[in-house]
């Protein structure tokens, strides 16, 4: 066994916290090469299944060759096994016991630093809220509750109990009177909330959001400023950014305007809408112009069909132009949008000379400041 053989199955028993796998994958071809003595690594599995030479001298060296490979990939599994755990993403909710088992088999609820879920069936409260309890340095959660069913409120209340969370992102909370969901965590720094989270029903819930930069509100649709709770959450002066789901995109001014005074330092404002959607306020003769608040400078907007016909464009042109902002110099669009208006000159056209006209540019990217 040569001596990088041995480091290798020796790192593999002391549970290295280097972050071995984000080495170059050359780097590792050149590894394994070395480890293994073997100049081709397409040779690799043709020497472990040649049979043995007839002479002595073969045999011994064949046999080298397959311990050398046999070694390798044992402490090379070992190492990498724990970090193929390091992300963990549920697609459908009969995976949920199958991982528990898996994790509480091998126990590696130390290693989860992340969990996505895609519930489109209601979620056994009893079984998530053990897996939630395995994973002890879990920092980012994502729930995408597609089943039309409340997340039942023992779940929100094992994610909050972690005291690591940087990120939180889940959707339609079961809120009940007689549930105390205290949220304690200084390290959140990005949250999704319901629009209610702002309103008196929601009294007994507790927060300290001292540190969360990134605020996002997807649900409530139908909260007014007069359903503001000012003494609810105080103030956020660490938020810098905030996106408004499709569910509320038509109600944003109104929600923004209520929100400003919990949001001093607020920079970038993100809406996920639909051309139609974001016409809604102004077609309907409720809004004649929105006026952002001083501190925000850029407005993103990411489109659920990001295709559109000219006439879409035209008439997201005239939206735009309803908007006003002392500070707002950027519009953000989504890749796929500014990747369709390059395809339509005169539409692009149109968005170009109404940017031009407002003093805007235009980014392409993500929704984040």
């Amino acid at each position: 066994m040569t001596t990088v053989v041995k480091s290798l199955a020796k790192l593999s028993l002391t549970k290295p916290k280097v972050d071995l796998p984000g080495l170059p994958e050359e780097l590792w071809f050149t590894i394994l090469r070395h480890a293994c003595q073997v100049s081709d690594l397409c040779d690799a599995p043709q020497l472990l299944r040649l049979p043995l030479g007839l002479h002595r001298k073969a045999r011994v060296k064949q046999m080298k060759f397959q311990l050398r490979i046999i070694l390798v990939c044992k402490a090379w599994y070992r190492i990498a096994f724990p970090c193929l755990f390091e992300e963990i993403a549920i697609l459908h909710n009969v995976g949920l016991c199958s991982i528990f088992d898996l994790i509480l088999k091998n126990s590696l609820g130390h290693v989860t630093k992340r969990l996505d879920v895609y519930a489109n069936t209601p979620l056994d409260a009893r079984v998530f809220s053990t897996l939630l309890s395995c994973l002890v340095h879990l920092r980012i959660v994502n729930i995408a509750n597609s089943s039309g069913q409340y997340i039942p409120a023992p779940i929100s209340e094992c994610i909050y109990a972690h005291p690591n969370l940087t990120a939180v992102n889940t959707t339609r909370l079961e809120n009940h009177s007689n549930v105390q969901c205290v949220v304690k965590e200084p390290t959140l720094q990005v949250v999704s909330l319901s629009a209610c989270f702002f309103t008196k029903t929601v009294e007994h819930y507790r927060y300290n959001l001292s540190k969360v930069t990134q605020l996002y509100v997807l649900e409530e649709p139908y909260i007014t400023p007069r359903d503001i709770s000012t003494h609810m959450c105080g103030n956020m002066p660490s938020v810098t950014s905030i996106l408004f789901g499709q569910l509320i995109s038509d109600e944003f001014p109104y929600l923004l305007d209520a929100l400003y005074k919990f949001l001093p330092n607020l920079h970038f404002v993100g809406i996920q809408t639909t051309f139609h959607c974001l016409s809604l306020p102004f077609s309907e003769g409720s809004l004649d112009e929105y006026h952002f608040s001083p501190s925000v400078h850029t407005f993103g907007l990411i489109f659920k069909r990001p295709k559109a016909t000219t006439r879409n464009y035209r008439r997201f042109c005239g939206t735009l132009r309803r908007f006003h902002g002392e500070s707002l110099k950027v519009i953000r669009l989504g890749e796929e949008t500014v990747n369709d208006l390059h395809s339509r000159p005169f539409a692009a056209k149109l968005v170009e000379d109404t940017f031009r006209s407002k003093g805007w540019r235009m980014e392409v990217g993500d929704m984040y400041v």
